[in-house]
């Protein structure tokens, strides 16, 4: 709890003795905005954040609570290895209001916030990602499109994270929700 009675994130950084807690995600965040832990690697810790509009920011913040990324109009979709090269993958291009429709799927290599390598474009139907199941570089992902009617479908989308243009749709049944046992 902050001073205030509110809930808050605050590092410490555990490198320098007796310094007192930060708060860890810099200044306050916009009322309405909701942040979602996605990883923890490294020194970093790695969120999506909403904002109440529907706007994304991928972000990741060091041990000291210094913000190290925050990527706006983006999102983390998960993170797995390359060889021995610990590798995020990230949706960017997402629209203002937070759909994923023509966003890029990219890398980026964990140590050093390095460009990777483009993996594709998500199909413009497609208005949210999740990622489904990764194992090594390769990766499901469960795509969701809106129907006029309002119903919710899933696609399966597949990735492979260590090579380029490797995005595909696997599923694209327009009335028929996909999963994943």
């Amino acid at each position: 709890m902050s001073t205030s009675g509110a809930p808050s994130l605050v590092a410490v950084d555990k490198a320098a003795a007796g310094t007192a807690a930060a708060p860890a995600l810099g200044a306050a965040l916009p009322s309405g905005t909701s942040l979602t832990p996605i990883a923890a690697l490294g020194d970093k810790l790695y969120f999506n954040s909403a904002a109440a509009s529907g706007a994304r920011t991928a972000r990741a913040f060091d041990e000291s609570g210094t913000s190290a990324i925050a990527q706006a109009d983006a999102e983390w979709l998960g993170f797995t290895d390359v060889g021995s090269t610990s590798t995020a993958v990230l949706a960017t291009g997402l629209s203002a209001t937070g759909k994923y429709g023509g966003a890029t799927v990219s890398t980026l290599v964990v140590a050093t916030g390095a460009s990777g390598i483009t993996l594709g474009s998500l199909p413009a139907e497609i208005d949210s990602v999740e990622r489904a199941r990764w194992s090594g570089p390769n990766g499901l992902l469960r795509g969701f499109t809106l129907a006029s009617g309002g119903a919710t479908y899933g696609e399966i989308l597949f990735a492979g994270a260590g090579t380029a243009g490797s995005l595909v749709r696997v599923t694209n049944t327009a009335s028929v929700s996909e999963s994943l046992p």
